[in-house]
């Protein structure tokens, strides 16, 4: 398929004879042999196929139904419903084989498997959020992959296959959903721009839960002794998520990708109430807890291709992850108070090439 101005590039083509063959809807078809040596350009007049014209005809295909297996999986392909969807993760949910959790960003195999995600047969570390569904020419699910893959651990993979735009563009979009009055809720903004080269984006995500309040009791008992406790508690927590994408292509041989993501998710819970400990006499309870994980992530990614069926990959990954909670805890009785703080922190960094 052509774009809007009837122009089409073919890119990679290696040196040889070859058939041309362009065709339109009520226009005589057009066959030329070629013999490639360089770059070249073709302009073709169609000419009108007969006199008949029809008035206000439009061909669509829905291409949804259609299943090619071959020898490592199968190729699907989306409806054009699924194309016009501005999430992609909606949008692949198409596809039976796969089971898509939208709000955790999860592609799945039906059996609960993960799956290695590449675009245009390369690894692209901001996963598929900043795809566009309405580019998506074919997708490709390989469940035999190749033993470059198999060495990694990598059982299953998900290639999506996506027509890059001809002219500079720019994309932006806002989503949000909050519940009235505000106790929880979601915010998504996005943006993208690029070139048939050179593309970034910029994609982010604030959920929260504000004054979550429930009542709460519990019970322990022990040799000798019996307690008892109830209460209030009210819960908070923000998740925030931001990630950036760069996919170059610097030449028709050299292709550069960076992305960086972050998390952050801070959370409080405090607790209230009052109780009764055998032989204590009752008492009365306050709590805190406070917990944030994080999590940072940058990769890149280079290939070079020497011939069809040579070329070069490298990766770099940089991570840095880590969680910390903080609690206390105060129980007051009669002529004694039972005070309990702590504090965890953990963290790990990561990297390699």
């Amino acid at each position: 398929m052509t774009e809007r101005k009837g122009e089409y590039r073919f890119d990679n083509i290696e040196k040889g004879d070859y058939l041309l063959y362009v065709s339109a809807f009520g226009h005589q078809p057009i066959r030329e042999r070629l013999n490639i040596i360089s770059n070249v350009q073709k302009d073709f007049n169609m000419t009108v196929e007969g006199e008949a014209l029809l008035d206000e005809v439009t061909i669509t295909a829905d291409m949804s139904q259609v299943i090619i297996p071959n020898a490592t999986g199968a190729v699907y392909y989306l409806s054009n419903h699924a194309k016009g969807l501005n999430n992609p993760y909606e949008a692949l949910q198409e596809i039976d084989r796969l089971i898509i959790i939208p709000t955790e960003k999860k592609v799945m195999l039906t059996d609960g498997s993960s799956l290695l995600i590449l675009i245009n047969g390369k690894r692209f570390g901001g996963g598929i959020d900043s795809i566009d569904p309405s580019l998506v020419e074919e997708v490709e699910l390989i469940e035999s992959p190749s033993a470059r893959y198999v060495k990694d651990g990598i059982r299953s993979i998900l290639n999506i296959k996506m027509r890059r735009r001809a002219a500079s563009y720019y994309n932006a979009n806002l989503t949000a959903r909050h519940m009235l009055p505000l106790m929880y809720g979601i915010t998504m903004p996005y943006f993208e721009t690029g070139n048939s080269r050179l593309s970034f984006n910029v994609s982010a995500q604030h959920f929260y839960f504000h004054n979550d309040d429930s009542t709460w009791e519990g019970w322990q008992r022990n040799a000798g002794y019996y307690k008892d406790s109830s209460g209030d508690k009210r819960y908070n927590m923000q998740n925030f998520y931001g990630e950036a994408n760069l996919d170059w292509l610097i030449s028709d041989k050299d292709n550069f990708v960076i992305n960086a993501s972050i998390i952050v998710s801070p959370s409080k819970t405090s607790t209230s109430g009052t109780g009764s400990l055998t032989d204590n006499g009752s008492f009365s309870l306050w709590g805190q807890d406070k917990g944030n994980y994080y999590v940072n992530s940058y990769n890149l990614y280079y290939r070079h291709v020497f011939t069809k069926s040579s070329f070069l990959e490298a990766t770099g990954h940089f991570n840095f992850n880590g969680n910390s909670t903080k609690g206390h805890r105060i129980e007051e009785y009669n002529d004694w108070t039972y005070d309990d703080l702590y504090d965890f922190d953990n963290y790990r960094y990561s990297g390699g090439a």
